[in-house]
């Protein structure tokens, strides 16, 4: 039988463990933002001056997206990057209702088809957001889903694309969606461009979703038909992402085999139309190479890179990366990624190439996992929807808040510069740093604006924000409130363990 001082003991020791946990997550709860010191000038509406006039991606960001001031403080029993991984793959779809899509086939010019899932209850004229899901994934995913009723409480539509063979769409073509196909994301960007002229678009892609978005927005440079683009959990560099995945027992063996096997299993539904006929160019596809693929690379080379014609698996992850297109991004974007993502290697983030291009802004936050940050105790929720649908307010506000005749501004005036025009237009493999310490020193780097500019357009910007206690930090007092409420539960959970080591002793 236990007494009552081994108890208090067990009870004290595990308030201590547990605060310390706390502690731990808390210090590491920052939302860290790396950009460039200049960032692109967005056009608003100054109503005072009733002209347009501009301020600066990183300002509207700081007055704008509070949670990318903020902290992201995960579930305290989801306190790592594979807790939140696995969890997201457990609880993705529980306790969610369907959503009721317009489903709307789109075909290709291949003869292919995708599907679009459309969320229309905001009404016509409404900002649309249009969404790529991840890897074998489809409008269906439990992080997409998490996104949608936040969404159209805010006022958006959404339009959620089913890539090739995905979300239960028969494919009509030996053709399945890879990293490297943008052609399928760019028609789908342009039909839904033509149907609803003058509409603000914001694309926001998710994992390998967010790779095809950003390689189509780097392509497509200044002529991107987006006002604004979002990457969720990128894995950017496939090449360099594939070699670290595989480098770990729980990568290799967990995470590659799960993914493969979704994979598979998508090719199973629509093996029929991967018949190569005798005289096709490229190599064919054999069924039993397929079903024994056990790593994702070893589906990439049965399947997608002969579907697609490339030599070997290097080469398709090498033009299928969205790496080598970032310099060329032209509208204001935002990269959110995890330091402690189980999937995609903080190595691979391009923290050069962001401080170098003015249009884009990195968000890191450490334990969240790959489309996993979950927050909260007994029901957690994600926490990736509040800087999502607040940046993608941001830019629609700034959009909207010009008169019809003066919108042009903003397809003119949102980049200075076309990256295009710096940097050479032949592609490269770029292969980034092996350790992700360069963003602490690329954060540090991000010198803020002039300050006689800064205090010139605060009054109404802050008007225009339509909060003037907004600040660059979180507020002092709470952070110091939160130091004294953390020190004063270590305290006492101290004094207990120490209370019940003199009655043991006693």
């Amino acid at each position: 039988m236990l007494q009552a001082q081994d108890i208090s003991h067990t009870v004290g020791t595990v308030v201590v463990l547990a605060w310390l946990l706390l502690l731990y997550l808390w210090l590491h709860s920052h939302v860290k933002l790396v950009h460039g010191p200049e960032t692109v000038q967005v056009p608003v509406w100054d109503k005072e001056r009733k002209r347009v006039s501009s301020v600066s991606l990183a300002q509207l960001v700081r007055l704008n997206c509070a949670s990318l001031s903020a902290r992201f403080l995960p579930t305290p029993y989801l306190p790592n990057g594979h807790f939140q991984t696995i969890f997201s793959g457990l609880t993705g779809r529980l306790g969610k209702k369907d959503v009721a899509y317009d489903r709307e086939l789109l075909s290709l010019p291949d003869s292919g088809v995708l599907a679009i899932d459309w969320i229309n209850s905001a009404g016509a004229g409404a900002p649309i957001l249009i969404i790529v899901h991840g890897i074998s994934g489809s409008s269906t995913d439990g992080y997409i889903l998490d996104l949608i009723p936040e969404a159209v409480a805010k006022g958006f539509r959404l339009a959620v694309l089913n890539l090739r063979g995905c979300g239960g769409v028969a494919i009509t073509t030996p053709q399945l969606y890879s990293a490297s196909n943008t052609e399928d994301v760019r028609k789908a960007i342009e039909y839904i461009h033509t149907k609803n002229p003058g509409v603000a678009l914001i694309g926001i892609g998710f994992s390998l979703g967010a790779n095809i978005l950003m390689k189509c927005v780097g392509e497509d440079s200044c002529k991107s038909l987006l006002l604004a683009s979002i990457s969720v959990a990128n894995p950017y560099d496939l090449n360099v992402g594939s070699v670290m995945l595989h480098s770990t027992w729980i990568g290799r063996e967990f995470y590659s085999r799960l993914m493969t096997f979704s994979l598979v299993a998508l090719f199973k539904r629509h093996e029929k139309m991967f018949a190569s006929p005798a005289d096709s160019p490229r190599e064919p596809i054999r069924l039993a190479a397929v079903l024994k693929s056990k790593y994702i690379a070893d589906y990439d080379e049965s399947v997608t890179r002969r579907n697609y014609g490339f030599r070997n698996t290097s080469e398709y992850y090498r033009m299928g990366s969205c790496a080598q297109y970032i310099p060329d991004i032209a509208i204001p974007t935002l990269f959110l990624s995890d330091l402690n993502d189980p999937i995609v290697a903080p190595s691979v983030i391009p923290c050069a190439d962001v401080l170098s291009n003015p249009n884009i802004i990195l968000a890191t936050t450490r334990n969240g996992g790959h489309i996993g940050w979950y927050e909260g105790l007994l029901f957690p929720t994600r926490w990736y929807p509040k800087p999502v649908l607040e940046f993608s307010n941001t830019i629609v506000k700034a959009f909207e808040s010009l008169p019809h005749h003066e919108r042009h501004h903003f397809k003119i005036r949102h980049s200075t510069k076309c990256s295009s025009a710096i940097y050479p237009l032949k592609k490269k493999h770029v292969t980034f740093e092996k350790e992700h310490s360069r963003l602490d020193s690329a954060e540090s780097s991000c010198a803020p604006e002039k300050a006689g500019k800064a205090q010139k357009e605060q009054s109404w910007l802050e008007a225009y924000a339509g909060n003037s206690s907004a600040t660059d930090a979180p507020d002092r007092a709470t952070t110091t409130y939160e130091y004294v409420g953390y020190a004063a539960g270590f305290v006492i959970a101290l004094m207990a363990v120490k209370k019940s080591l003199v009655g043991r002793a006693k």
